[in-house]
């Protein structure tokens, strides 16, 4: 079985190529409905409906009008990234949209993150059959929330059996391998909870996937001046003072200047953690996106990192998931950059 291309590439300075006349990355939220309550997801917070918007599957001429502005860009994007804040397969129309990005090529790879317990054989069979139309890779990311059943109720307060998710994997292991598909990766993903867990994970889905990783816990952006609220309900505070030992994070986030997030009802914001849309830049229903990444919103939210006043918004005040690669880093030459805008 042929596995996808080595990504251990080198990397391009940002610094060098900023600004892009194309982003880099590109995430599209299918719907924000999920079939899981996790305890560490802001779905879960009181006032989530009248912060992030209706509960909404996204329009399927919509998610194609956005598909057909990708195409408009000078280049390929890197990535499309088929996931935000909910259960993409709860999306009635997902195979279609996703057979639509397949068939566009218009992005070197993408991205689809689910947890699991909708992948069916027969959603597994359409995904296979889709990737034959795409030139690129294509990472299906599982996120396993938990492998022993009681924590997994507790985490996702949903009562399905926990060995559901491993069949659903383990099934499209075995179809992947049996076809003639050569690009698609399978990757499951579970939080690091610091205990025995996580090697009861590795051993369990090491055997049925192609990569296995443990994911450092991230906050997610304008939860307040408490910036773990949410990852205090999975984790005790001597795990949390462990997170962000020796880090160093940047003043400027790289993702204003390579990503853009679409959520389910077609506004878009600067990055996949900003569910309260604190960085809303612009909305698909009403521009293109070349309008909205060339456009005077997104700049403003740009230049206010480089003049190292992020902290002005309020969803990158306390934000701890920017980019730390070195190759990512704006710090030290935001004059620069600024001048280019």
């Amino acid at each position: 079985m042929k596995k996808c291309s080595d990504l251990s590439v080198v990397r391009t300075e940002l610094k060098d190529v900023v600004p892009l006349d194309t982003p880099y990355a590109l995430h599209i939220d299918p719907t924000n409905f999920c079939n899981f309550h996790c305890s560490f997801c802001p779905r879960n917070l009181d006032d989530f409906y009248d912060i992030a918007g209706d509960y909404k599957h996204m329009d399927l001429k919509l998610f194609k009008k956005i598909i057909s502005d990708v195409e408009k860009f000078p280049k390929k994007l890197k990535v499309i990234r088929l996931y935000y804040l909910g259960e993409p397969l709860f999306n009635p129309d997902f195979m279609e949209m996703f057979s639509v990005v397949c068939k566009s090529n218009c992005c070197e790879r993408i991205e689809l993150t689910t947890n699991g317990s909708m992948l069916t054989k027969e959603k597994a069979a359409s995904l296979l059959e889709a990737a034959k139309q795409f030139d690129g890779d294509i990472y299906v990311r599982v996120s396993v929330y938990a492998v022993d059943q009681k924590h997994f109720v507790y985490v996702t307060s949903n009562n399905m059996d926990v060995n559901i998710i491993k069949e659903n994997v383990s099934q499209l292991f075995a179809m992947r391998n049996q076809s003639d598909v050569s690009n698609v990766l399978i990757y499951a993903k579970k939080l690091k909870t610091m205990d025995e867990e996580d090697e009861l994970f590795i051993n369990t889905y090491k055997p049925i996937v192609d990569e296995v990783a443990l994911e450092e816990p991230m906050n997610w952006s304008g939860d307040g001046g408490d910036d773990n609220f949410l990852l205090k309900k999975e984790y005790s505070e001597a795990k949390l003072e462990t997170l962000d030992q020796g880090i160093i994070y940047p003043k400027v986030c790289s993702y204003l200047f390579t990503t853009l997030s679409i959520q389910s009802d077609g506004v878009v914001v600067v990055c996949c953690v900003d569910w309260s849309r604190k960085t809303k830049c612009g909305d698909v229903n009403k521009q293109s996106l070349q309008d909205i990444w060339y456009g005077d919103e997104l700049k403003q939210l740009r230049l206010l990192h480089l003049d190292g006043r992020r902290k002005e918004i309020a969803s990158c005040k306390n934000c701890k998931r920017m980019p730390l690669a070195e190759c990512d880093r704006l710090d030290d030459c935001s004059v620069a950059i600024r001048k280019r805008l």
